[in-house]
């Protein structure tokens, strides 16, 4: 009976937390053109989750290394990941036209896995753009990163998977919740996969 109470309090607590993030994601998205955001929103959900930073005393903050990462070609990759989605739409309903045809049977299998393995770039893509040591060519460090873990790549596909199915069965939810526990859920299988530990720490 004691660990209901401290069950219900992490479970109210994680809502709390999470629907600022999905808010955060969305008003990025749209700010940024839907389309040509993703990896804007990815980037500004994941910054919002970097635990804050203690305040410098001036001579410290000059004598701290300058943060010095490189612009990202964001919209590009966005509506690349867009164009894929929408490709991917098409392939479906044309399946369910056709629902023997090879063609279309290999599409939509090619267009899923370009689907998820761009999710999978994008938010690495956008987890190395908040690094402060962030690669002069991150695209490059983003896809070397999910070679070299294969497991980690698999489980960042998986949780857009979820993601999606969780946005077919009940859109709601999906919309408050599904972005805020993607992004800290992908941050952490990033932070574990770099080292350290990603704790859910939000910026006001």
């Amino acid at each position: 009976m004691s660990t209901q109470p401290s069950k219900l309090i992490r479970a109210v607590t994680a809502f709390y937390r999470l629907v600022p993030q999905s808010l955060r994601f969305w008003w990025q998205l749209i700010r940024h053109g839907l389309v040509y955001g993703w990896l804007a929103a990815m980037t500004a959900g994941y910054d919002a989750l970097q635990p804050p930073v203690p305040p410098q005393s001036d001579a410290a903050a000059a004598a701290a290394p300058q943060d010095r990462r490189p612009p990202l070609p964001g919209a590009g990759w966005s509506f690349a990941f867009t164009l894929a989605i929408g490709g991917l739409l098409v392939a479906v309903r044309r399946l369910a036209q056709a629902p023997h045809s090879a063609a279309w049977q290999l599409a939509v299998v090619a267009l899923l896995a370009l689907v998820l393995v761009g999710s999978a770039f994008l938010a690495a893509l956008a987890f190395g753009s908040i690094r402060p040591d962030a690669a002069e060519s991150p695209a490059f460090a983003a896809l070397a990163l999910l070679i070299r873990h294969p497991g980690t790549t698999l489980s960042l596909a998986l949780s857009w998977t979820g993601c999606t199915i969780l946005g077919y069965l009940n859109p709601l939810v999906a919309v408050l919740l599904a972005p805020g526990a993607y992004l800290w859920l992908t941050k952490s299988l990033l932070t574990r996969t770099a080292g350290g530990h990603a704790p859910l720490v939000a910026k006001p």
